[in-house]
């Protein structure tokens, strides 16, 4: 199973980012547009794992302790690639993020994961893929609060990627 741990948006919030994702289709044209369905803020890619491991991170996940968060989302880049550009919207940094993020970091760690970047943690949402040389700029935040962190399952379909929940933490009321 190929799996990454990630926080998970209300509808208001996958809205908001799908907008987002729309102004940036009116400038950038022919792409690949990440689904409503499919957006969401990665903590941490752990690849492929067996059942066991599974299980292991939905109780790492049960035993984060995290509160609701809001998240600004006021910045929009890319990663440049061979085959187009990655580009993403990211949000102004938040200590309560980070705080889970080294927490989550700390559990995966007693578990034998390794982090799968290097360097400082950059939080993103990738809004599309395989993008044409473009200028774009975020015109308006996207304000966002977080209420769930969850074990997700990647999957390539004939229909493109498919992110399941397989295991989600609802948060402590902030």
């Amino acid at each position: 199973m190929r799996l990454f741990i990630a926080c998970l948006f209300d509808d208001e919030t996958l809205d908001a980012l799908c907008a987002l994702r729309d102004d940036l289709h009116l400038v950038a044209g022919r792409a690949s547009y990440t689904v409503k369905e499919n957006l969401h803020l990665t903590l941490e890619f752990l690849g492929e794992c067996d059942g066991r491991q599974a299980d292991d991170l939905a109780r790492l996940i049960e035993n984060l302790d995290f509160e609701a968060m809001e998240l600004v989302f006021n910045k929009a880049g890319c990663f440049r690639g061979r085959d187009g550009d990655t580009w993403w919207t990211a949000p102004k940094p938040d200590k309560d993020l980070f705080r889970l993020h080294s927490s989550l970091m700390a559990g995966l760690a007693d578990l034998g994961f390794k982090p799968s970047h290097r360097g400082p943690y950059k939080p993103h949402v990738t809004l599309a893929r395989r993008v044409g040389p473009v200028a774009f700029h975020q015109v308006h935040p996207v304000i966002a609060v977080v209420r769930k962190a969850a074990l997700m399952l990647s999957e390539r379909t004939t229909y493109g990627m498919l992110y399941t929940p397989l295991y989600v933490k609802e948060a402590a009321h902030h």
